[in-house]
């Protein structure tokens, strides 16, 4: 609040900002994250001088660094990547890209997408749904069915926790791999300290790694942030007879794979019934009708 106060001092008219266009505000958060920083380093330079020359105990000796080190989160964890239309100005490799690969070594096709991190996953399910699956129709009666290879709750549900519990400082981009046989989604980002891929797949309390992150999501309602978010997935791939995900974490990366069986675009026996014998009661139906009119008609002349 002081460094608001002090606004002009830095060159902005602190009552002028809520009018201001977008590159001034730009500049504004820039230079008061630069100041903030400056505060950081000389208040902990004053206090180094006390512990050094004066022996004095402070309580917490490093009060300076954990703020510069909140300060560092706030702006490349939080509040860049969650709203800004241009994060990666800021916070390098804060996208997701998509590709289809025909084999490891030959991909077909990909897309990019860019800007803020709460408008991301919609954009990336509805181009997926759309560009990479190929929805196959069959007939319950005279209802349509599609069926797509990777449940659309399950996969949205892994592209979220990829977004939420991901590490924004490794500039490596979350990475979606679409190949014939299954679905991948790469993630640079760590299990909580001592757990295992087996931990994460029983019942468990919310452990997000990126907690603000985490709240703005759940706040939009996009998330619950009870812990449910693998359970979800599972269930919801058994749910849709799909096989079920395979989660993998090394100490750098977390994966989720999705298994696609081999679609076939024809009509099961019993959908062929269906179809046939709604089709011939509509249409003997509609017949029945059409010669009551006509005798109607008829009647009529």
């Amino acid at each position: 609040m002081l460094l608001l106060n002090q606004s002009e001092k830095f060159g902005f008219n602190w009552l002028e900002l809520e009018n201001a266009n977008e590159e001034t505000i730009d500049n504004f958060i820039t230079e008061l994250f630069r100041q903030m920083e400056g505060y950081a380093k000389e208040g902990f330079k004053f206090l180094k001088d006390k512990w050094d020359n004066e022996k004095i105990e402070f309580r917490d000796p490093f009060v300076f660094v954990n703020f510069l080190e909140d300060v560092e989160q706030i702006k490349h964890k939080t509040l860049y990547p969650m709203f800004h239309h241009n994060p990666e100005k800021y916070v390098f490799g804060a996208y997701v890209k998509v590709g289809y690969f025909e084999n490891d070594a030959d991909l077909i096709y990909q897309d990019e997408f860019h800007g803020s991190l709460i408008t991301m996953p919609d954009e990336i399910i509805d181009t997926i749904y759309r560009k990479y699956f190929k929805g196959i129709i069959s007939y319950e009666g005279l209802q349509r069915i599609e069926d797509f290879p990777v449940p659309r709750p399950a996969l949205r549900e892994a592209i979220l926790n990829a977004i939420v519990h991901r590490d924004y400082t490794t500039g490596v981009p979350i990475q979606i791999k679409i190949f014939p046989d299954c679905v991948i989604v790469y993630n640079d980002g760590r299990l909580p300290e001592n757990w295992t891929v087996a931990d994460l797949l029983k019942r468990h309390r919310s452990r997000p790694y990126n907690p603000k992150i985490a709240y703005t999501f759940y706040r939009s309602g996009y998330i619950e942030t009870w812990g449910r978010g693998i359970e979800k997935i599972t269930t919801s791939c058994k749910s849709a007879g799909k096989p079920e995900p395979l989660f993998e974490a090394t100490s750098s990366e977390v994966t989720v794979s999705f298994f696609i069986e081999k679609q076939s675009g024809n009509i099961s026996e019993n959908n062929i019934g269906g179809m046939k014998g709604g089709m011939e009661s509509g249409t003997e139906g509609g017949m029945k009708e059409f010669e009551e009119n006509t005798q109607k008609t008829h009647r009529k002349f």
